[in-house]
């Protein structure tokens, strides 16, 4: 597996239910990560949001915290409103908020959304066996000065053709045979094609290479698979030690398989209603700028009728 690009790890934000939390580093929480979608007339400019999971935010009260790195080594924290986050329409378990961040000193990268994968390249790009990274919040070593997101590694192991059931919830689901815990929860998950990428990445490549380069946004964390077993009593060797008489104790286990969300639920989760009109608000606004620039090119009309300096 090659290095990974820094950009994947600046994308990842930690979770916090308050600012106060986060400023202690709490165990409590989740990850996220930031994603943006180009507008239309100003198709160099992203609209940034937040993603997470719906059930992170549901946990984390009124004011849910996003915390940060920053150039100077350190983290910052941005409070939102858990009025501000908006769910996806189906129950899916995402949810996204938009995010200024025009704070001086932010370090951050964002997701492209011309990188999630679409549903049509099952079998296509997306196979059984194809490799993947996840990057997220490891709340046993998160760090303390500055967020320190860790990376997992994995394979497809089950392609979303069924939803998977974890606690009563059926969501449709990739199974990643990569280990999640909880403090992963809302992380992005992106499929690696290594001959792809041992092409070389060159900081001035075409937007176009990229797109066939990869990595790709394959989804988003949002549970790992439990494996339950019967407890047995360590003095009388197998003699089940119970509670009562319904033989009701059990040890459960990771099974290593994480069930992903497909990118495309986040596709239709950015483009509800509410986000497309924010963004081409902010692309109106952003053109009216552009032509009230008081910046024009170098070149004006001289008395004598020379057009050009």
């Amino acid at each position: 597996m090659p290095r990974i690009p820094d950009e994947f790890l600046d994308s990842v934000v930690y979770v916090y239910s308050s600012q106060e939390r986060a400023a202690e580093g709490a165990g409590f929480g989740g990850s996220g990560f930031l994603v943006g979608v180009p507008l239309i007339e100003n198709i160099e400019w992203c609209a940034v949001y937040v993603v997470t999971n719906k059930h992170v935010i549901l946990e984390c009260g009124d004011r849910p915290a996003i915390r940060l790195n920053t150039v100077q080594g350190r983290w910052d924290v941005l409070e939102t409103f858990k009025d501000d986050w908006v769910k996806h329409p189906q129950a899916d378990d995402v949810a996204a908020c938009p995010i200024e961040l025009s704070r001086e000193g932010l370090k951050f990268s964002f997701v492209h959304s011309d990188l999630f994968v679409k549903k049509e390249q099952l079998g296509n790009l997306v196979g059984v066996g194809d490799d993947t990274f996840m990057v997220g919040r490891f709340i046993n070593v998160q760090g303390q000065e500055r967020n320190t997101p860790a990376v997992r590694f994995g394979n497809i192991a089950v392609l979303p053709y069924e939803p998977v059931e974890v606690d009563g919830i059926r969501q449709e689901s990739f199974l990643v045979e990569c280990r999640s815990i909880p403090g992963y929860s809302g992380s992005p998950v992106f499929l690696f094609d290594p001959q792809r990428y041992r092409r070389g990445y060159t900081y001035l490549e075409s937007w176009d290479n990229r797109r066939a380069r990869g990595p790709w946004l394959l989804g988003i964390d949002w549970c790992h698979i439990h494996n339950f077993e019967p407890v047995f009593n360590v003095e009388k060797q197998g003699e089940i030690k119970t509670r009562n008489k319904n033989n009701e104790l059990e040890a459960r286990s990771n099974t290593s398989m994480a069930g992903v969300i497909p990118a495309w639920i986040l596709t239709e989760l950015l483009n509800e209603e509410i986000f497309v009109k924010a963004r081409e608000v902010g692309d109106k606004e952003l053109t009216q700028k552009k032509s009230q620039s008081v910046i024009t090119a170098d070149s004006a009309a001289r008395e004598g009728g020379s057009e050009h300096n």
